[in-house]
């Protein structure tokens, strides 16, 4: 049932903690029987243990030289007639992120072909943020591609959003064609972007995302795709520098499986509009990246993925977003241990605005049950 997973996260509890209480007491139900009647749950815990190692210390971006990070993902659905509950709770044990509701929806899903969510969702950018979330085990790589990197990972774009959700395939002779809207609150600007926190619900101001997403599959390649998405934000802001933000984003991805390679890649196209004090600065930048994988068997999987920015010096969003990884090169190895557990090697090189350093982290993480 990981497939479900990929399903994209609406009133919470008072606290995370009362969370976590609910989804443990709800696994246990789920695992002890796992349906009752016409009701069916899921759960899956994603733990991961992320070491890392950096050539220097970027101390003026507030990164430190090493980092030893324990995580765990917990992901939950209850599924009743047509309707899906789906929530996903991460944590780091010893990080500066602590824990988060990162997903929490309620959907209606009359067929297999619909399914119209509310709650907080993964924004509907391209591939890689709606397959694969916040558990580690489920990509191949360690590390996400900067340009879409989760707001408490010090990313650049609205990656959650609070609202409504539709999914919609629509298949042909030889073809399906997918499509995602997404429209709801999204983030405001503090030191970075935080998202709307379900749980605490906390009177920083919010304003309107709206995303479009469609993609194509051939009917005897359903594991290739390609897409275009375009996404509009408006992003409040308590820096001084910045009084308002609106911004922008378009682009095309793609993910094909060839017979011993798998490529998966998009370009972003970014603008943004900043007022401060009744004055307008516009920028925009490109950015891109690509991830190669060639497994040699089923158990080792070596990959290489390049990023790349471009007319990024002069983007005033940019410069003040000092921690946002504008270029980087990297080579990785996954080794599948069990049918659940893996380990990860990756090394590279991160170009930041004002410093660059290399990097090597290890990671193990797994599924279970």
């Amino acid at each position: 049932m990981i497939s479900k997973i990929a399903n994209n996260g609406v009133t919470g509890l008072s606290t995370t903690r009362h969370w976590l209480i609910a989804m443990l007491l709800a696994c246990n139900l789920g695992m002890s029987s796992g349906a009752y009647g016409e009701l069916t749950t899921d759960f899956f815990v994603f733990p991961s243990i992320t070491a890392t190692h950096r050539s220097q210390s970027p101390s003026a971006h507030g990164i430190e030289r090493d980092d030893f990070i324990p995580a765990a993902d917990l992901f939950f659905t209850a599924d009743y007639r047509d309707f899906r509950v789906l929530a996903e709770l991460f944590g780091e044990i010893d990080g500066t992120h602590g824990t988060h509701l990162e997903r929490f929806q309620v959907g209606w899903l009359p067929n297999s072909d619909l399914a119209v969510w509310l709650g907080r969702f993964h924004n509907p950018l391209g591939f890689w943020n709606t397959a694969y979330h916040h558990g580690g085990y489920l990509q191949t790589s360690v590390s996400r591609p900067a340009i879409i990197a989760f707001e408490h990972d010090r990313g650049i774009l609205p990656i959650h959003i609070s609202g409504l959700l539709v999914e919609k395939t629509i298949n042909t002779a030889h073809s399906s064609w997918h499509y995602a809207i997404g429209l709801g609150a999204g983030p405001h600007l503090k030191e970075h972007l935080e998202a709307v926190d379900l749980p605490k619900l906390t009177d920083d101001p919010t304003k309107l995302v709206a995303s479009f997403r469609l993609s194509w599959q051939p009917a005897k390649a359903s594991d290739n795709q390609l897409g275009v998405f375009i996404s509009s934000a408006t992003i409040p802001s308590k820096r001084l520098e910045i009084e308002k933000l609106k911004q922008q984003v378009g682009g095309i991805y793609t993910d094909w499986h060839f017979r011993a390679m798998r490529i998966t890649g998009a370009l972003f196209s970014v603008t943004s509009n900043i007022k401060q004090s009744n004055e307008h600065t516009k920028g925009s930048f490109i950015n891109s990246y690509v991830q190669l994988e060639s497994p040699w068997d089923s158990n080792w999987i070596p990959y290489g993925r390049l990023e790349k920015s471009m007319s990024d010096e002069a983007d005033p969003y940019l410069n003040h977003m000092h921690n946002f990884i504008r270029d980087r090169e990297l080579i990785g190895i996954r080794f599948d241990m069990t049918r659940h557990q893996s380990l990860k090697l990756e090394i590279s090189e991160v170009h930041l605005a004002a410093s660059n350093y290399s990097q090597a982290t290890l990671q193990w993480s797994a599924v279970f049950p």
